[in-house]
């Protein structure tokens, strides 16, 4: 309706129709089934943003967590750092 309303006022030039479909719509669910599968915090009523949060806080800390560094000082020894068990330390001192 509106593009005939363009060719009418010659208005169509460089002008392209791209054929639309569901299929992001549906893309998009899915994601959010099978991310709602994975993770306690999204719902089909959480937005993309928070998702992204949840997902970041989840996986990331689990992650941090579980880390073991080991460094190398001046003189050749190796000392065990565990980030997790630092941030509980810290976080022990504040309580």
């Amino acid at each position: 309706m509106i593009y005939d309303i363009l060719v009418e006022r010659n208005l169509n030039n460089n002008l392209i129709l791209k054929e639309y479909s569901l299929t992001y719509d549906e893309e998009y669910l899915q994601q959010k089934r099978d991310l709602m599968k994975m993770f306690d915090n999204i719902s089909f009523e959480t937005k993309a943003e928070d998702d992204f949060v949840n997902i970041v806080l989840a996986s990331s800390l689990n992650d941090l967590l579980e880390q073991v560094v080991e460094v190398e000082d001046s003189k050749g020894n190796i000392e065990s750092i565990v980030p997790g068990k630092i941030l509980i330390d810290k976080i022990e001192e504040k309580i």
